[in-house]
């Protein structure tokens, strides 16, 4: 979520859709190494375009550990959605993303996740209803089988602008950019 006190500023409010791109991910965990492998082996250069690019925003992707099904994440961060707001859900977003990305945590650990919803603002005991809710797990299913089917996401993230502009994919700001200048140039509202 962005604000700016600057009356020439555009305002950018985010709200995190929840999309599981990968529904085959695998129940039991597996070791972090040998998903970036096969990552790598059909997208040559994957791990190192992901360092290189990380390492300018001061990112160290780490491959080690463990992960497994982000589907319990996915709720966590429904959940924060629910409970909290957006503001608390994109603070989730980014203590997952961090813990998975760079500090080699399981995205599939559910005491993590507890943890993570606990330092949000929930209680423990709403964090863990939250994570055994069939019903939540459902419509967050609904909600990716939604964005793949009709908006045709097909990799995260994917930004829509204006429920009309697809973003897919990781992209450099440039192409934001670009993106809203085209939107204020002819005269779109935001």
């Amino acid at each position: 979520m962005m604000f700016s006190p600057h009356p020439s500023i555009i305002t950018i409010i985010v709200i995190i859709v929840i999309i599981q791109a990968n529904t085959n991910t695998p129940v039991d965990n597996v070791e972090k190494r040998s998903v970036y492998d096969r990552l790598n082996n059909l997208y040559p250069n994957f791990l190192s375009r992901i360092q290189v690019t990380g390492a300018k925003y001061d990112i160290a992707f780490s491959i080690r550990g463990l992960t497994g099904s982000t589907r319990p994440a996915h709720r966590l961060i429904a959940l924060a959605l629910h409970e909290l707001g957006a503001a608390a859900q994109a603070r989730v977003v980014e203590t997952l993303f961090q813990g998975h990305f760079e500090d080699g945590r399981d995205i599939s650990d559910e005491g993590w996740l507890i943890s993570v919803g606990v330092a949000a603002g929930m209680s423990e005991a709403v964090v863990r209803l939250g994570l055994e809710d069939e019903d939540a797990a459902r419509r967050v299913d609904a909600m990716a089988d939604e964005a793949r089917n009709v908006i045709g996401v097909e990799a995260v993230p994917c930004v829509m602008v204006q429920g009309r502009y697809k973003v897919g994919g990781y992209q450099e700001s440039q192409v934001f950019e670009s993106l809203f200048e085209k939107i204020r140039q002819a005269g779109e509202a935001f």
